[in-house]
């Protein structure tokens, strides 16, 4: 009988430790895995990819002008960066400050062959680096049969409207070769022009103020509708100050798809002749609030 009994026993006792094995415990022990936490597999993170969403190439008229290029990140990892760069000097003020957006100005083109440049994209993110090129093709420009003793190319374009005068509504301008409007080094021009007292004028969504179309000439008085103001001047390299009056000419304002023309032909008190074209998006400060 005790024989018996302690086989019982033997056999109880193996039957509950195997329950024990097979039973996890709440916090996973007991698992079969000595006790640790089941592992979790970490999911795949897709890489970013970058693409040019605009059309290629980029077209610019020789009068050059303010472009875009616009893209797309699918997938952006953390802490991702936006860069881009050209390989030329003629295409400058390249930012990429807006979301999906590179913009960047043309220069005018005063030779007679067209040019090609490139404009690289890049998305950097920890040490790796995704790039785009984009072809930006510019129109020839055309040879000067005038023999203007200064064909200036524009750079620097700053524009304010001043609103009501006498007779008429007032726009200023400074024109540069540089990247400012100021400079020893630099040919600047101020000019302003006046436009029909009952001009529409268009205003942009930060209430700053459109170009006005037309033609406007140099005139001995000021304030008169589609004129250009006798104070007009130049400023030539060589000085931080100093200018010279204009005694007759004109400003040319025109649109070519997004971009404001402005072409002017003018003549300085000293008998030199001037010519100029700036393209851009034109819009001019509007510092009274009209």
């Amino acid at each position: 009988m005790k024989t018996r009994f302690h086989i019982i026993a033997l056999a109880a006792a193996a039957i509950a430790l195997a329950a024990c094995e097979k039973t996890p415990a709440a916090d996973g022990s007991g698992s079969g895995n000595g006790g640790d936490t089941p592992e979790v597999p970490t999911p795949d993170v897709p890489d970013p990819v970058l693409k040019i969403t605009s059309s290629e190439p980029v077209s610019a008229t020789a009068a050059g002008g303010d472009f875009e290029i616009t893209y797309e990140i699918t997938d952006p990892a953390e802490n991702g960066r936006v860069s881009a760069s050209a390989d030329v000097d003629w295409i400058s003020g390249i930012s990429t400050a807006t979301a999906g957006k590179v913009t960047f100005r043309v220069s005018q083109n005063t030779a007679v062959e067209e040019r090609t440049a490139t404009v690289t994209v890049t998305y950097t993110y920890g040490s790796e680096k995704l790039s785009e090129e984009v072809s930006v093709e510019q129109a020839a420009g055309e040879a000067s049969q005038e023999g203007y003793d200064y064909d200036v190319s524009i750079n620097y374009f700053m524009g304010a409207y001043y609103g009501p005068t006498i007779s008429s509504l007032q726009y200023l301008l400074i024109l540069s070769d540089g990247n400012s409007g100021t400079g020893v080094d630099l040919t600047v021009y101020t000019i302003s022009y006046y436009v029909p007292k009952d001009a529409q004028i268009e205003f942009a969504s930060d209430r700053n103020v459109y170009p006005y179309e037309g033609t406007y000439t140099l005139s001995e008085s000021d304030y008169q509708a589609n004129t250009l103001s006798p104070a007009s001047t130049v400023k030539y390299p060589g000085s931080s100050s100093a200018t010279t009056l204009f005694k007759e000419g004109t400003l040319t304002v025109s649109k070519e798809g997004s971009n404001y023309i402005f072409e002017a032909k003018l003549v300085d008190e000293n008998g030199k002749t001037h010519h100029f074209v700036y393209s851009g998006d034109g819009i001019c400060m509007n510092p009274y609030g009209y």
